[in-house]
């Protein structure tokens, strides 16, 4: 039990890791991009400022969806062993924000709750 608790704060560490770097990511590409906005409208290329304006788009549309991108790239690069993997089976995003036991119990949970649907 306490190896898997270990296991669940490691990645909870690291999905948090990963979530302020992206959120800091984010914020700096709109904060440039609406002082490139204001300061030079009319100074740079049309092509450069739509490309600019679609950045800085897909950056607020991120920041929406930051616990997923987050988990979705700690599950990409975080060294998986068998403890992480079978996490990671049954993780949800939305996991991050939770006491680290309540996660281990919840993944349990929805473990025999999805072994109990194939068997039907």
């Amino acid at each position: 039990m306490t190896d898997e608790l270990k296991a669940m704060q490691d990645i909870q560490t690291s999905q948090k890791k990963w979530r302020k770097t992206i959120q800091i990511i984010f914020v700096t590409i709109i904060f440039f991009s609406s002082i490139l906005f204001i300061v030079f409208p009319m100074i740079l290329p049309s092509m450069l400022m739509q490309f600019i304006l679609l950045l800085s788009m897909a950056s607020v549309f991120g920041l929406f969806f930051l616990d997923r991108i987050s988990h979705q790239l700690n599950k990409k690069y975080f060294e998986q062993e068998i403890v992480h993997k079978y996490f990671f089976q049954h993780l949800r995003p939305e996991d991050l924000h939770k006491d680290a036991d309540l996660v281990v119990e919840l993944i349990s949970k929805r473990r025999k709750d999805n072994k109990s649907i194939r068997s039907v």
